[in-house]
């Protein structure tokens, strides 16, 4: 699995983004209110292992 480096990380609300060809960068669903840092780690790994997405393709943002 990959670790993902976090440049000072902060408390407070993150969302994850997906990148795809045809529609660009949009929310994934479960993070679209807002998640603290160590549940979007988990959505981040549940997007990789299972739905088989590129790291690459996924981007994690504070709100």
């Amino acid at each position: 699995m990959t670790e993902i480096e976090y440049i000072n990380p902060q408390k407070g609300k993150y969302i994850l983004l997906e990148y795809s060809k045809s529609s660009g960068w949009d929310i994934v669903r479960e993070t679209r209110y807002g998640l603290p840092l160590d549940e979007i780690k988990q959505v981040h790994a549940y997007q990789i292992k299972y739905r088989d997405i590129s790291p690459k393709n996924l981007l994690i943002v504070p709100v």
